[in-house]
């Protein structure tokens, strides 16, 4: 758990920074700067999740896990992209941007803690 912890944290000042930067810097409508951050977020979450947070010796890069870790986080996404729109209902996106980030960001990470543990690095 505290290595996944460490991973999502490193992987979120990624997913969050960018989408931010596109969003406020960038011009970029806020439902896709919040994807494309996501997207690179859960690209360096894969590689650090499968090298060293759910590392085992006898364990090699699996297309198997590569394929239920790109559903999974296409579900995580779609969760994230919905927090993201409701949330922008509720408070106007200028001024509120790494609030609404972040907020959906919680929303989506407790279903991506289990996805990944229970189901993508599953040891069984």
């Amino acid at each position: 758990m505290i290595r996944f912890f460490a991973v999502a944290c490193a992987g979120l000042c990624i997913d969050i920074g960018l989408a931010w930067s596109l969003a406020v810097w960038g011009g970029v409508g806020l439902t896709l700067a919040a994807a494309l951050g996501f997207i690179a977020g859960a690209v360096c979450n894969y590689l650090l999740h499968e090298f060293w947070t759910f590392r085992a010796a006898s364990r090699s890069v699996s297309p198997r896990r590569m394929g239920l870790y790109a559903l999974t986080t296409g579900a995580t996404l779609l969760i994230r992209l919905t927090a993201v729109t409701a949330l922008s209902r509720l408070f106007p996106a200028e001024g509120n941007v790494a609030l609404i980030l972040l907020l959906a960001t919680g929303v989506s990470f407790a279903f991506n803690f289990a996805a990944s543990k229970f189901i993508v690095f599953n040891r069984r």
